[in-house]
């Protein structure tokens, strides 16, 4: 976990004190016995010393590295609709996966419908064949056309006029053929 500024500034502080400390009181100390170690207090404070430079030698370094990162950020953010864009683009195409690896994409995959999609399409489905009246094969087989007995010709125009339609015999079965 990070230390905050504030708690950097107040190390920094702790290690400088801890500096002047060693400084008043252990001047005239030949040695100090720190962890089973023997230390000279000089070289205590060569210890602490390079802790606070590299402390403080941080702090710049932080600020410029948390600036590139939110320069990042930014451009990241600037240009996401471009780069969705653009793989869109590339996916329509091409189509093969190897083409797409050059790009590092890889194909889309199909989804599967889910139950409810599955009801709907085939209520649609019905709802369309009762619209337009279309028939499998069954059913149109089931359809007779209605012949006319006889046919008038007007002879100046040419038009053809049923008389009386002529309706099939009950025993007449779908295909043609009579029982």
């Amino acid at each position: 976990m990070a230390a905050s500024p504030r708690a950097k500034t107040t190390t920094v502080a702790a290690f400088t004190m801890l500096i002047a400390g060693i400084q008043k009181y252990f001047a005239n100390v030949p040695s100090l016995t720190i962890a089973s170690k023997t230390y000279t207090p000089a070289a205590c404070v060569a210890i602490v010393q390079a802790l606070v430079a590299a402390s403080q030698a941080a702090a710049p370094l932080k600020a410029q590295w948390l600036s590139a990162v939110e320069a990042d950020r930014q451009a990241q953010a600037n240009n996401k609709q471009f780069v969705l864009a653009l793989k869109q683009s590339i996916l329509a195409m091409f189509t093969t996966a190897s083409t797409l690896a050059d790009f590092g994409l890889s194909p889309r995959k199909a989804t599967d419908p889910t139950p409810a999609t599955k009801v709907i399409a085939v209520a649609k489905r019905a709802a369309t064949r009762r619209a337009r009246n279309t028939k499998g094969s069954n059913q149109k087989l089931e359809v007779v056309g209605q012949v006319p007995a006889t046919l008038a010709i007007d002879v100046q125009t040419g038009a053809l006029s049923p008389t009386v339609p002529a309706v099939l015999p009950a025993s007449h079965t779908p295909g043609g053929s009579q029982q």
